[in-house]
């Protein structure tokens, strides 16, 4: 599971540490950054992100023009803690803690389905992730990602000039976590973005800590065939991430 979590950098900065080579032009490319919370929810940087905070996700933008390529990063902002997108209740009222997936039973729970369905599928960034380990006192631990996000190994077919110019400031790890997410058009004036983190059994050194991580995307090619669902099915992404 994933209840804490860490990103204590400026929107901008996470902007540029997710400089990605785009599918279809092949240049290295910034995402743009989009608030889609209101101004009273607006990201904070925080090393204690918790369930219902607004936290920094990374969608295709044709989720938000249908213009765009599918292979189109945006980083956006959203609500932590998912949020069906049938609930027509008040927002303060819903008590179900949507902040976690299970990837087994991702495509049976009609919550997580539907926008599995529709290629609602997100990548959550944070700088690393909190878990406790049951024993006497509950020893926390933070897991963090320990080589680049940016990475020469990521990007075979460029010029890794232009990579290694990238300042040292641009070369700080992030993790990128699958999620799924959904957009709720009756709780408040404006459509309310919210997500969950998609969660699969723990590697083998996670285990030592907790049975349940969350499900990291571990390169940039793993994470165009998550973001981008007009190129990768729903299908196709269950047996990449869940099912290998």
């Amino acid at each position: 599971m994933c209840g804490r979590f860490a990103c204590g950098l400026a929107p901008d900065v996470v902007r540029h540490l997710s400089t990605y080579m785009h599918s279809q032009t092949h240049e290295l490319t910034v995402p743009p950054f989009i608030d889609l919370m209101s101004s009273t929810k607006s990201f904070r940087p925080s090393w204690n992100l918790a369930p219902t905070n607004t936290c920094l996700c990374l969608i295709s933008a044709k989720h938000l023009d249908e213009t765009d390529d599918s292979s189109t990063r945006v980083l956006c902002t959203m609500r932590w803690s998912l949020i069906p997108s049938y609930y027509k209740g008040n927002l303060n009222e819903f008590k179900v803690v949507l902040n976690n997936c299970r990837s087994e039973t991702i495509d049976q729970k009609p919550t997580f389905k539907r926008p599995l369905s529709n290629g609602q599928r997100c990548v959550v960034l944070a700088e690393g992730f909190f878990e406790w380990k049951k024993n006497v006192s509950k020893t926390p631990f933070f897991i963090y990602q320990t080589e680049p996000f940016l990475n020469e190994k990521h990007y075979p077919n460029i010029n890794i000039e232009k990579i290694s110019q990238q300042s040292e400031k641009d070369k700080l790890p992030l993790l990128a976590m699958a999620g799924l997410f959904e957009i709720n058009q009756h709780c408040e004036s404006e459509p309310l973005y919210t997500c969950s983190i998609c969660t699969v059994d723990a590697s083998e050194t996670m285990r030592k800590v907790h049975v349940r991580m969350p499900a990291i995307l571990s390169s940039q090619h793993e994470i165009d065939e998550w973001l981008d669902f007009g190129r990768y099915k729903t299908e196709q992404v269950k047996v990449l991430f869940f099912f290998k």
